[in-house]
């Protein structure tokens, strides 16, 4: 994909934990995702990983802790990271339910199924 024709100038630079290169981090401008960050390291060509849009929360926090600010204006992160948080992922299914425990609407699939094979089978047969 060809280069965007603007002068965007990044927001700050850091080292990239994938390829091992420096990264730099830029600023959406425009669209649904104004303010998020995203890091352009060097093109998996000359060994570097590339371009990472990845909007996540925790990501853009750990973008935002890591990176070295240069002297560029930033806007308004949209999901105002300004302090860095402890993010913690619940792992644990709700209710203490078996995760391997079928829902309603996948019972009701997997019924749907067994019974068109069914339906399917006898008409095999009995034409």
């Amino acid at each position: 994909m060809p280069k965007a024709n603007d002068d965007r100038k990044p927001v700050g630079t850091a080292h990239c934990n994938d390829c091992g290169l420096t990264a730099a981090f830029y600023q959406v401008t425009k669209g649904k995702r104004r303010g998020y960050l995203y890091k352009r390291c060097p093109p998996p060509s000359a060994g570097g990983c590339g371009c990472d849009q990845s909007a996540g929360a925790v990501k853009q926090q750990r973008w935002l802790t890591e990176m070295q600010r240069t002297d560029e204006p930033m806007i308004e992160h949209p999901l105002n990271l300004a302090e860095p948080e402890n993010v913690e992922v619940d792992e644990t299914p709700e209710n203490g339910a078996d995760e391997n425990l079928q829902t309603p609407e996948k019972s009701r699939g997997l019924l749907g199924i067994a019974g068109m094979a069914v339906v399917g089978l006898a008409a095999y047969f009995l034409s």
